[in-house]
């Protein structure tokens, strides 16, 4: 399984009008481009796919939270820039949610839970990448 390295830095919410997007307090520290997951306390946490539970709730972070407590905006359903953390997957591939706790991966995990796929910035000429992730998660 090979785990994305993604650069909070370089995390952009892309068309944000069409997106689903939901805001919590941080459980602790958040950065952009985790996976993460709506706790028994209404707070993110780490989300993993090493047990359907700690899937429950799961979003993408859009944006850093350096404290505990600090409102965080994910994605459930929407376009990122993740920058070249895309570089080496083809459009179409999908991408999971990792075993590793805040991870996402070109590989399922335990729970094979698809997080996005790859797809093209067309028109998105400001991106920093060619590729986007195109983030829709149910449940």
């Amino acid at each position: 399984m090979a785990d994305l390295v993604i650069d909070p830095k370089q995390v952009v919410l892309v068309r944000a009008d069409q997106a689903v997007l939901i805001t919590l307090p941080s459980g602790g520290s958040v950065v952009a481009g985790q996976a993460v997951r709506a706790g028994a306390g209404g707070e993110w946490e780490p989300a993993d796919a090493s047990a359907a539970a700690t899937l429950t709730g799961a979003a993408i972070a859009a944006r850093s939270a350096e404290y505990a407590g600090a409102a965080v905006t994910c994605v459930k359903r929407g376009y990122l820039d993740v920058g070249d953390a895309l570089a080496g997957l083809a459009f179409g591939a999908t991408v999971y949610f990792s075993d590793n706790a805040g991870m996402l991966s070109d590989t399922p995990g335990t729970v094979s839970k698809p997080a996005s796929a790859v797809v093209p910035a067309l028109g998105d000429v400001a991106l920093s990448a060619q590729k986007l992730l195109f983030v829709d998660i149910e449940g």
